[in-house]
């Protein structure tokens, strides 16, 4: 398998932007533009699915935005897997596969519904109320493609799953066929169905109290 900075390096050498753009895996605890050659503050701040994963958010979100320059810009996309009712007419297959996702971030400690509460982190650390937009994969119809994201993520999953104790559903298979199983139940069930929903927040930073020193 192809580490993903390689996979980024590769696209950024396609699309032309070699010397433009680099990748660099860092903890987030430590990270120190300052340490790769560079003091000038970044223009953007932009993080898709983290801070649900880090321990104080509201702290990551400080510190990190401290690197950014007055009125640059602070945006933050996470999501919620919480909603225990995601088809209409009920498809208990997709309902309950999909249920396994936010099952196994409560047994790892991790907020399911993370998406919700980007305002409340925004605001505690030190930064503008910020502006929020959500929406939520939404399908049903034969060859959605909510079908083999549901299917692959349950796959990809399972050992975390069963290593956590999480309880799969009965009598299903968790293996490649599970995405045309997942599409019959609910073809038959004649539901809309659901994913997750997905939180975007942003704001402009002004030069307040959340600037690092």
């Amino acid at each position: 398998m192809i580490p993903p900075q390689d996979v980024a390096r590769q696209r950024a050498t396609s699309g032309g932007y070699t010397g433009i753009v680099t990748f660099t895996n860092v903890d987030l605890a430590e990270f120190d533009p300052a340490e790769f050659g560079d003091t000038r503050p970044f223009d953007a701040l932009v993080g898709r699915f983290v801070l649900q994963y880090l321990p104080d958010p509201a702290a990551a979100l400080r510190r990190l935005a401290g690197f950014v320059r007055p009125g640059g810009i602070v945006v933050m996309h996470d999501m919620d897997a919480s909603n225990p009712d995601v088809s209409f007419p009920r498809c208990q297959l997709w309902n309950d596969c999909y249920a396994l996702l936010g099952a196994l971030f409560r047994a790892h400690g991790i907020a399911p519904d993370f998406g919700r509460h980007l305002t409340r982190v925004f605001l505690d650390a030190g930064l503008p109320w910020p502006d929020v937009e959500s929406g939520a994969m939404t399908g049903g119809k034969p060859g959605s493609t909510a079908f083999a994201w549901l299917g692959s993520a349950v796959q990809a999953v399972e050992p975390l799953l069963l290593q956590a104790g999480v309880a799969l559903p009965e009598g299903i298979a968790i293996d490649g066929s599970l995405t045309a199983t997942l599409e019959r139940a609910v073809r038959e069930s004649r539901s809309m169905i659901l994913g997750n929903t997905h939180y975007g927040a942003w704001t402009h930073l002004d030069d307040g109290p959340h600037r690092s020193e």
